[in-house]
């Protein structure tokens, strides 16, 4: 399964694509989103990386506060 998550910036795309690398040894894509922020999808997503993913993000999110 494929997720896309979508970012304003590019400092939070780079974040989680170089995370989910590190964390899971697979692939994933980048690039603008067509409305001024960035989307990551990320690959072979599983009900476990689901949850990685989303504490990623909210991590990603709190730290721009």
């Amino acid at each position: 399964m494929k997720a896309r998550i979508t970012f304003p910036t590019i400092e939070q795309a780079n974040a989680l694509a170089t995370a989910w690398t590190r964390s899971t040894l697979t692939g994933h894509t980048k690039g603008p989103d067509g409305k001024g922020g960035f989307y990551v999808d990320l690959y072979n997503v599983t009900e476990e990386r689901k949850e990685w993913i989303n504490e990623q993000v909210l991590k990603l999110n709190n730290q721009n506060k």
